[in-house]
């Protein structure tokens, strides 16, 4: 393995200050912690939508892009998957 390979393998997956929405609650995503036998890590079943956002330091404020046009698509993937999502696009 080349120098290259070898120090981009010890570069971590995630950035450290990574939120994820987890089990009805937002939280740091090194923070959060999955069983090994969790049905979704064995069968792929689950839902993934990224929604873009943006900070504006002067206002302190978190701008979320498209955000109702990525929860719609969200529910349309966990109809798929016979997921109840716990809130509504509204």
């Amino acid at each position: 393995m080349d120098t290259k390979a070898k120090t981009a393998a010890k570069k971590p997956a995630v950035h450290p200050n990574t939120w994820v929405f987890f089990d009805g609650d937002f939280a740091r995503y090194h923070d959060v912690k999955l069983g090994l036998m969790t049905h979704a890590l064995h069968y792929g079943t689950a839902v993934f939508e990224g929604i873009r956002a943006y900070w504006n330091q002067k206002k302190g404020q978190l701008y979320l892009l498209a955000a109702a046009a990525h929860y719609d698509r969200m529910h349309r993937s966990a109809n798929v998957m016979r997921m109840k999502l716990p809130y509504s696009t509204e």
